[in-house]
């Protein structure tokens, strides 16, 4: 018997998460099993599982009961770890001064990230908490606010 066989995307993308595969295998006489090959391309982001499908597109002769498998790829990647840096600033004798810090990823993300964060000094604000995309290596703090929930600075 005579099958053609190849790939399909799912959540994993060709070329980037796998290599398109497609072809044709050949059962000689008395063999009832064969492997096909898919290579899977190695990356360092943290990311969710993955999945394309392998479908057996025709059998000659022979008759298809199951065309279609699905594959996982099961990430590997360690999460990236987030870093915050100091900020020196003076007290001044009057009104309020704004600080920023610069919070980092170690490393790109294929997840988005949610941090949380308070003051270490005085809890009068409710924590607050930011989200990073998907992908993103740093979150600048110089364009980001937080809401003022309690009406105090």
């Amino acid at each position: 018997m005579i099958a053609q066989y190849a790939t399909a995307g799912g959540t994993a993308t060709q070329g980037s998460d796998y290599t398109n595969t497609n072809g044709t295998v050949t059962f000689e006489p008395g063999v009832t099993t064969k492997i096909i090959s898919v290579p899977i391309i190695n990356d360092t982001i943290d990311e969710f599982d993955e999945t394309f499908t392998m479908n057996i597109q025709s059998a000659s002769p022979g008759i298809i009961i199951r065309a279609q498998s699905t594959a996982t790829i099961l990430d590997d990647d360690p999460p990236s770890s987030a870093s915050i840096n100091d900020v020196n600033l003076s007290e001044g004798n009057s009104g309020y001064k704004k600080r920023y810090f610069l919070v980092s990823l170690s490393s790109a993300s294929g997840k988005p990230i949610t941090l949380s964060y308070a003051t270490a000094t005085t809890l009068r604000r409710p924590v607050t908490t930011m989200s990073l995309p998907a992908h993103s290596h740093s979150f600048s703090g110089a364009n980001y606010e937080p809401n003022n929930h309690s009406g105090q600075r």
